[in-house]
């Protein structure tokens, strides 16, 4: 496998960006810990450096996680990990943009998955807007890590449901600027918080004749009024081009690790 050109890493880094949008983690929010106007993940899918999407990763100078007991986003905010609590060689990095996403990207995912909006119910996408608090990260390879809680909303959510609707999901067929890619999607009940929910999207893009894989999990629940997710994401090799994979493993402790902080409060 070729070593991905700066085309391929701009596709990476929309697709980075379509997968953290699908699945709620990529609207910033005000009150977030950073608020810059770039996009973590298409920095990460750029090990080269492309000019377009890199952004300098900042040190997290953050006190390490507390947990107080209040209710506002700087509660949520005490919640959120450091570097220190992930793998090593993970950097904070500038959070997403507040984004609508591409709208035709969007049309592809309701065309394959109209039942996906049944995720809002989890996410709580269309509440509390302006009470989220979010906090990035990038380690070298491209590997992405997003933390994202707000207060929770009063639905019901039935996890099996849910569960049930994405996994008959079609794969989704779209295109990223003039790429054609592929998306599937999986999902389980997760025994972390409240109804918690696992959900893993693979994407599969050719470029120059080369086909790329990356792929994205959620980790995703509610515990005692907050709502949380913790994603992450693969990167490439800059040498060959194969898929670095992701810290799930250590997503899922991540996750754990926040139900037990929000308990703790």
């Amino acid at each position: 496998m070729q070593a991905p050109t700066k085309p391929t890493r701009r596709v990476a880094a929309a697709v980075s960006v379509a997968l953290l949008l699908f699945t709620g983690v990529g609207c910033s929010a005000e009150g977030s810990d950073s608020a810059d106007s770039t996009t973590t993940t298409a920095a990460a899918s750029n090990p080269k450096g492309d000019a377009t999407t890199t952004t300098e990763a900042t040190d997290s100078t953050t006190e390490p996680t507390q947990t107080t007991e209040a209710t506002g986003s700087g509660d949520l905010e005490s919640l959120l990990p450091t570097a220190a609590d992930l793998p090593a060689g993970y950097e904070q990095t500038p959070n997403s943009p507040n984004d609508d996403g591409d709208e035709d990207v969007d049309k592809e995912i309701e065309k394959a998955c109209p039942d996906a909006a049944m995720l809002d119910k989890v996410l709580d996408n269309d509440d509390h807007e302006d009470e989220a608090v979010k906090r990035s990260f990038a380690a070298d390879g491209g590997k992405g890590i997003e933390v994202e809680l707000r207060p929770a909303n009063d639905d019901d959510v039935d996890v099996d449901e849910v569960v049930s609707a994405l996994n008959k999901c079609d794969t989704i067929n779209t295109t990223f600027g003039q790429t054609p890619a592929t998306m599937d999607i999986s999902a389980e009940a997760l025994d972390v918080g409240e109804e918690g929910i696992r959900m893993d999207i693979a994407v599969a893009f050719e470029d120059e004749g080369t086909e790329y894989h990356m792929d994205m999990t959620g980790f995703m629940f509610r515990r005692d009024g907050v709502a949380a997710q913790v994603s992450v994401t693969s990167g490439f090799d800059p040498s060959t081009g194969a898929k670095v994979a992701s810290d799930a493993d250590a997503a899922e402790d991540l996750a754990r690790s926040i139900d037990q902080a929000i308990q703790d409060r």
